[in-house]
């Protein structure tokens, strides 16, 4: 065996502990798993099992301090469907706000955190809140067409969270938009859903944020030259054009025109969009306090 110099603790195979299908079971019982079950992988690990292929590979079946459990539900799964022991290690004590950082790379994770934890629509909560959060450490280098490019930036899923609990008034966005999204006629609802909370709890505009939801979903009928009505007939064209639809970040930008003509008052014959449209980030609200955004 390689000799180290740094003092570790190793366990051996000889150590882990061997979980059978009745152990599996109860372990089951007793589960907190942020991760849905994939049937697909239970069952490939079934097909293991019976051909003796299962190996043990140090990984671990995941407890909390309450013996809860919160991570192997998968393997569990296979050797009470397979019939079938297998080896693991046992962790005990890992918190689950602990276990959602897991594979931090993959931003699934705080989704089905969020999930488990009450929010709802937790994926355009936690899509909203990553361009929140882009919105603030984006720099000058991260821009095209006027528009941040926010997959050149990812927030780690502490980030995310630190924004969703930081901005409780981000879930009343979603709650008010993402249930009926289909009335905004937009693929870029996350950004609707960021604009809204921007006019709404940034710039103290509720009435501007209603009206501007109401006309561009239709509850609302405004006169042609209304920026939002613009932006609507927009969109409906955009979804009625057989090919060279609006990508979701150019519909951002017409949005982002449409809110700040809005904002100013003015009304419009049409929403010419250029790379000098005002980017998320610097869009300026008279209201808006030391502190914010």
């Amino acid at each position: 065996m390689l000799e180290l110099k740094c003092n570790l603790k190793f366990l051996t195979e000889d150590e882990a502990t061997e979980i059978t299908p009745v152990m599996a079971q109860e372990l089951l019982d007793n589960s907190r798993c942020i991760k849905p079950l994939r049937i697909n992988d239970v069952d490939r690990l079934v097909g293991e099992f019976n051909n003796d292929n299962f190996e043990f590979n140090g990984a671990t079946i995941t407890l909390d301090a309450n013996g809860h459990l919160i991570d192997g539900q998968t393997r569990l799964s296979a050797c009470i469907k397979a019939n079938k022991s297998f080896k693991t290690f046992i962790v005990h004590g890992v918190t689950l706000e602990g276990q959602y950082t897991k594979d931090t790379g993959r931003s699934r994770n705080v989704v089905q955190y969020l999930g488990t934890h009450g929010y709802k629509y937790p994926r355009a909560l936690s899509s909203s809140a990553q361009i929140i959060h882009n919105i603030i450490l984006a720099s000058d280098d991260d821009t095209k067409d006027g528009i941040i490019e926010y997959n050149k930036i990812t927030a780690t899923h502490q980030e995310i969270m630190n924004i969703i609990e930081s901005e409780p008034n981000l879930q009343e966005c979603v709650n008010r938009i993402f249930p009926e999204k289909s009335r905004y006629m937009t693929s870029a609802i996350y950004h609707l859903i960021v604009l809204d909370y921007l006019h709404r709890y940034i710039a103290n505009s509720p009435d501007m944020a209603d009206e501007f939801l109401d006309i561009l979903s239709g509850k609302r009928i405004a006169v042609m030259d209304h920026p939002v009505t613009r932006l609507r007939a927009a969109f409906i064209n955009n979804i009625q054009r057989t090919s060279t639809k609006l990508k979701p970040s150019k519909q951002t930008m017409y949005m982002i025109r449409a809110y700040n003509l809005l904002r100013e008052g003015k009304s419009c014959k049409g929403l010419k969009v250029s790379k000098f449209t005002p980017r998320l980030d610097i869009l300026s609200y008279p209201n808006k306090t030391e502190g914010d955004l």
